[in-house]
């Protein structure tokens, strides 16, 4: 874990959000075929299934290219970053401000909630989605709530901490500067998070990572109590949220930095708290998924 955290990637940004629409596959194919059949014929109508994932599609075995084809287009909003006509800066991230009980009152936490936000990114593709007469659009629209849900679920992108040393937010920590060890180089926070679900992009590795941790007994949907709610807004302000406060940055009480060349290393326990949070924010994704595909 440590090695695999020692340097920032984009893991829940590409090779987690794989992992999360492989998730969201299984739970269809289970429990919704029909929905799940639709869901493959939109993707394959999408602007980038010839030109971004036929080709490496065609190279697995057939009985996996469809699940294949959930974990390709999970991490599409990623990958069209800087993309003019797709790419959506702001629908990625909310920055609810978090202001520890300890800091002074010439701390200001300024709320930033731009009309593109997270929230709203996936209430309009739900929309788009459901309404939109060109299945073009609507296979769009669907691969954004592939990615979109995964988001949500992370805590770092619906939190922003104000602090002394932030005055001005941590930007989701993006800002917040650590180390994996005392040895590893800086990463933001925001980074390190993104890191925990998993480190390869390989499809296969991907798909079996989702089979590994939905036939974990603490993540069967028996065990995940909140699992069937679909607002939004309850997995911000019940879930993500909180997440971010009292793990993400231990009630205020983590040690990071405004710059890399001090950031300090993470309490020892600190990953091993963080990766089952991750990894049970992705699953919940998965399913939450499925059901609004259903």
């Amino acid at each position: 874990l440590t090695a695999c955290l020692a340097s920032p990637g984009m893991a829940w940004n590409k090779a987690g959000h794989m992992v999360t629409g492989a998730i969201a596959y299984s739970v269809l194919k289970q429990e919704s075929p029909a929905a799940l059949e639709r869901v493959v014929r939109l993707l394959k109508g999408h602007p980038s299934y010839e030109k971004m994932w036929k080709k490496e599609l065609e190279e697995l075995p057939a009985e996996d290219r469809d699940v294949a084809l959930f974990a390709l287009a999970a991490k599409w909003a990623d990958e069209i970053r800087g993309n003019k006509d797709f790419d959506r800066p702001q629908w990625h991230y909310v920055n609810y401000p978090f202001k520890p009980a300890d800091q002074p009152a010439s701390v200001t936490a300024l709320p930033e909630e731009p009309e593109n936000n997270l929230p709203n990114a996936i209430a309009f593709n739900l929309a788009r989605l459901k309404s939109a007469p060109d299945p073009v659009e609507k296979s769009v629209a669907v691969t954004w709530l592939f990615h979109l849900v995964g988001d949500v679920h992370q805590p770092l992108h619906t939190s922003t901490l104000f602090t002394t040393d932030f005055p001005k937010g941590d930007r989701g920590g993006t800002r917040f500067y650590i180390r994996a060890t005392e040895k590893s180089k800086p990463i933001s926070l925001h980074a390190f998070w993104d890191d925990l679900i998993i480190g390869s992009e390989s499809p296969r590795d991907t798909i079996n990572a989702a089979i590994e941790l939905r036939l974990r007994k603490e993540f069967a949907r028996e065990s995940l109590k909140e699992v069937d709610e679909l607002r939004v807004d309850r997995w911000i302000a019940d879930e993500s949220l909180p997440l971010a406060k009292s793990v993400g940055y231990r009630n205020g009480e983590l040690a990071g930095s405004n710059a890399e060349f001090s950031a300090p290393a993470l309490p020892a326990d600190y990953a091993k708290e963080a990766k089952a949070a991750a990894e049970r924010r992705a699953v919940l994704a998965g399913y939450r998924l499925a059901g609004l595909l259903k």
